[in-house]
Parts: C-alpha cells; structure tokens; sequence
C-alpha cells in the first residue's frame, strides 16, 4: 500500500514557508518543524510539482519497505521474511 506522506498538507506547508511564513507563528502546525523544512529544501530543487512529491514518497516507502525486509531477514529466512512482510504490511 502506498500512502502518500509527501502531498497534500505537507507540501502546502513547504510552499508557505517558501513563501516566508514562519511554522506555529504563521501557520499552524500539528508536528515539529524539520520535516516540512527538509520538504521545502526538496520543492526548492524540484519546484511545487505534484509528480516530483509523489515520486518522493514513492522512494520513502520503497526505503522503508526495504530496511524492514532486511531486519526480518535477520530474524528468519528470506521466504519467511517476505511471507511475513505480506501479510502484516
């Protein structure tokens, strides 16, 4: 399952910062800081694309997806950990 973390509010929340907005002082925010500035450091290269974000979160959740492949491989065999890994996602 693909769950998109890197669109909708938070990119709307880089965009202001961009736009100079402070965090809690200009909008407010339900989280600390230093996500939405790394995502505005990444739209800054980017630009405010949609397609850009989502390829983003794409390769964060393969990223994650990939580290706990790899510590259940530790635990059992490769199938094990693939079995596993498919049912309890």
């Amino acid at each position: 399952m693909y769950f998109p973390v890197f669109v909708g509010w938070f990119s709307a929340y880089a965009h202001r910062r961009i736009e100079g907005y402070l965090p809690y002082k200009d909008t407010g925010l339900f989280l600390t800081p230093l996500f939405i500035r790394q995502l505005s450091q990444y739209e800054r290269l980017i630009g405010p694309y949609f397609f850009g974000l989502r390829y983003l979160g794409l390769a964060a959740v393969m990223g994650l997806a990939t580290v706990i492949y790899m510590m259940l491989c530790g635990k059992t065999s490769s199938f094990g950990a693939a079995l596993s890994f498919a049912l309890f996602r």
